[in-house]
């Protein structure tokens, strides 16, 4: 998990009010952390794709979004999450860190 020059590089497109929620290939324990004064929802992501996971936070099936064009599917997943409670357990960032694991995708990296 390189989140510190991850962070450094986006910064500019996130704020306190920001949802964001990170799937992440090497961690072992999900959780919900503040950075910079930005709150971060760090899950593992194991086998599964980053589209499914946020389907399956938000609580949207596949079904309802199939009519409608890529951005319209991205408006209404974000619509969707934000009606969510995406939190996961609370950590501190050093927490966060200590579950840092070995990656099964390691040709693709973090997410």
């Amino acid at each position: 998990m390189h989140f510190e020059a991850f962070f450094e590089r986006y910064k500019a497109f996130f704020t306190p009010a920001t949802l964001v929620v990170l799937y992440v290939t090497d961690l072992d324990k999900n959780g919900t952390f503040s950075y910079e004064g930005v709150t971060i929802h760090a899950y593992s992501l194991s086998e599964s794709s980053v589209w499914n996971e946020l389907l399956d936070l938000s609580g949207l099936d596949k079904s309802e979004l199939k009519k409608l064009d890529n951005k319209k599917k991205i408006d209404v997943l974000y619509e969707g999450l934000l009606k969510t409670d995406c939190a996961a357990k609370a950590m501190s960032f050093e927490e966060i860190l200590s579950h840092k694991g070995e990656s099964s995708k390691k040709i693709m990296g973090a997410v």
